[in-house]
């Protein structure tokens, strides 16, 4: 997301500046920082979303997990096999 961004800030801000070496110094620094801002706003979006699950641990029964999408997909592969072997 954002190291995309500041790779490509990079490039416009050293290419502006008119020194031919400028880009390939100013992109891998615009891209690290936004690697830097993109891992500090995913952890700061998981310690809010810990402190919210905190309260309720249970996982919810009416939801559909992927195990359970999973079997159904293998369950109709075996039923539409059975079916167009009679």
């Amino acid at each position: 997301m954002l190291c995309c961004v500041g790779l490509f800030a990079g490039a416009m801000l050293g290419g502006a500046a008119g020194i031919p070496w400028l880009p390939y110094v100013t992109m891998p620094l615009g891209g690290a920082a936004g690697l830097l801002a993109d891992i500090t706003i995913f952890r700061t979006l998981e310690k809010k979303s810990e402190l919210k699950e905190g309260a309720q641990k249970e996982p919810a029964t009416n939801q559909v997990c992927c195990a359970d999408v999973f079997n159904l997909m293998n369950k109709k592969k075996q039923t539409s096999v059975v079916a167009s072997e009679n």
